[in-house]
């Protein structure tokens, strides 16, 4: 089938250079061409209408040009496998513009999980976190909380979080033989960011 992955690359390398001209044909009647008759010249048709909208998603949620496109082409994968399914098919430009969100904020949510330190379940529920609050002003702790409460992933995690006002003290430096004592398992992946604190076999002399 014309619809994949090679054939979608080249399409958006064109996109980039230039806007693609009218086609006078309906997205509903592109859809059904592609659906019943697997027209190929249907679904290229739909890609070069509704490609900027989608790349231009993708490029403002990801930033990165190439990660940008690696979305693109997933979303009219996608399309692909699911034009039946969309109804009216009128509303194929808001669908394209749902699935392309969503496509890039996972590509986003999966390329900094590659970076993080923390363990898997708050990769899944820092990530989720991470959309809730996504455009909102974080103007105070309460509105930060709020929004963390309210995170749930689709499996059914929740989130709790409470302000933790006890004060801290900084700079507060400790001798090479201190560091010693803490015990450190270090991950094979990215060592200087994933580890496991050991409890200690016996209490440390800090003071």
């Amino acid at each position: 089938m014309a619809a994949g992955p090679d054939s979608l690359l080249r399409y958006v390398r064109r996109l980039v250079t230039r806007q693609p001209e009218a086609n006078e044909a309906s997205d509903a009647a592109l859809l059904n061409r592609f659906i019943w008759d697997r027209d190929e010249t249907g679904f290229a048709a739909l890609v070069e209408r509704h490609g900027p909208l989608v790349l231009h998603v993708c490029r403002r949620v990801l930033g990165d040009a190439h990660d940008a496109e690696d979305a693109f082409q997933a979303t009219f994968l996608i399309l692909a496998r699911k034009a039946a399914t969309i109804r009216p098919p009128e509303a194929l430009p808001a669908w394209l513009h749902v699935v392309a969100r969503r496509v890039a904020l996972k590509a986003r949510s999966a390329k900094a999980r590659q970076f993080s330190k923390w363990n898997p379940i708050e990769h899944r529920l820092f990530s989720h976190i991470s959309q809730n609050w996504q455009g909102e002003p974080l103007k105070d702790y309460d509105t930060m909380l709020n929004f963390i409460r309210s995170t749930t992933t689709e499996t059914g995690l929740r989130c709790q979080a409470v302000l933790d006002s006890r004060h801290y003290p900084t700079k507060v430096k400790i001798t090479a033989e201190q560091k010693k004592q803490v015990r450190i398992k270090k991950s094979k992946v990215l060592p200087q960011w994933n580890y496991t604190i050991l409890p200690q076999t016996k209490r440390p002399t800090y003071f």
